[in-house]
């Protein structure tokens, strides 16, 4: 796993700002974790329906 990143003050009150759940949960992942995958953001419930639309395309080829 990588090493969370040191955050600025001023990036953290960016951050707190930010509204949206799913980019929400992304930046706080990131903060507290160093990296978010794809998948922890599918396990959270944050799906993008054109990806899932993609992968599923892919997975019947």
């Amino acid at each position: 796993m990588s090493k969370p990143p040191k955050v600025s003050k001023g990036l953290r009150k960016r951050i707190e700002a930010v509204t949206n759940k799913r980019a929400r949960f992304v930046l706080d992942h990131i903060v507290k974790n160093g990296v978010v995958t794809t998948e922890e953001i599918s396990q959270a419930g944050y799906e993008h329906p054109a990806l899932r639309v993609m992968f599923e395309s892919l997975d019947s080829a």
